[in-house]
């Protein structure tokens, strides 16, 4: 497990997928979808990676940073991760920091959108209570966007509330500014293979 914490960095992704429980085709896609993704903060010198996420938190969902290594050891599905193909610099990184003391709420709106933004993030469930507060794709697609990696609102870029995990993943083609790109899931944790965190692989498209 180590060796696989060891590489990551602040703005690399995590992405979960769903526990895929049902049987058939439906259990195949929801197992083989991203459900949920949170972003890696790690300092230079910081011994293991955090995660930032938005999570259940009490009674209300809310962004939350947590050890990334014991929070990938529990996870009920498969998890990946993507690397950004260069580090950020120093003042990306005190935008990042900027934005996560700012906190990433929005005013609550219990329209359609928002009930389906909370049910792709499965794991959360679309909750009424969670509703109008921010999903973790939100969360990384506001963060991507302060960063200066992908286009905010005010220069053409989609709402942050409009991104899903999805969206993140390897297959929808993300195309990031500024001469950075994701690179390939690589598989960190899955419960239903025996590798686990030494099988850490890319993962074919």
């Amino acid at each position: 497990m180590s060796a696989a914490l060891s590489v990551l960095k602040t703005g690399d992704l995590v992405l979960f997928a769903d526990e895929g429980r049902n049987r058939g085709l439906l259990g195949w896609l929801r197992r083989h979808s991203w459900a949920h993704v949170g972003l890696v903060l790690r300092e230079p010198g910081d011994p293991e990676p955090l995660l930032w996420e938005a999570r259940d938190h009490g009674p209300r969902r809310s962004p939350v940073v947590v050890r990334l290594g014991p929070r990938i050891a529990s996870a009920p599905g498969r998890v990946s991760v993507r690397h950004l193909n260069q580090p950020l610099a120093a003042t990306q990184r005190a935008r990042l920091e900027a934005l996560r003391r700012e906190g990433t709420g929005r005013p609550p709106q219990r329209g359609l959108l928002d009930l389906m933004a909370a049910a792709d993030d499965g794991w959360l469930g679309a909750k009424a209570e969670n509703l109008g507060e921010p999903t973790g794709a939100e969360l990384v697609a506001k963060a991507y966007q302060r960063l200066g990696l992908l286009d905010d609102v005010a220069h053409g870029g989609a709402h942050p509330s409009g991104y899903r995990p999805g969206r993140f993943g390897e297959r929808a083609g993300l195309v990031l500014k500024h001469g950075y790109a994701l690179g390939p899931e690589v598989l960190l944790h899955d419960p239903e293979s025996a590798g686990g965190w030494s099988g850490a692989r890319p993962q074919p498209a």
